[in-house]
């Protein structure tokens, strides 16, 4: 299987792009050089909180608004299910479902 020279994934045989980073690969038979399948991988583990939306720019008030936003949601969720109220924890449920269609993936 081939391995993506950027992110050293590997990817089925007839891929052209690699199916997690989105780059194109450059031969199925290409290796990436060992460096290169290490570092991504350390660096994807290490900077996990830019993938989430709201952190990506690296902008204090998207931060500050979105670690609010995440926490109002998971306050609606947990008091949801402790109080066993459906329309508190449908609240929850429908701000994470706006939350998640709104945004898109950063490639």
């Amino acid at each position: 299987m081939p391995l993506c020279s950027v992110c050293g994934k590997q990817n089925r045989e007839q891929a052209r792009f690699c199916g997690y980073c989105g780059r194109p690969l450059q031969n199925g038979l290409e290796q990436p050089a060992e460096e290169t399948r290490q570092a991504p991988q350390a660096t994807s583990s290490a900077n996990w909180l830019r993938q989430v939306p709201g952190f990506r720019t690296g902008k204090r008030w998207k931060q500050i608004a979105a670690a609010a936003s995440y926490t109002s949601i998971a306050l609606a969720l947990v008091a949801g299910v402790a109080a066993d109220d459906a329309a508190l924890l449908l609240l929850g449920v429908d701000a994470l479902a706006i939350v998640l269609l709104v945004t898109k993936p950063q490639s």
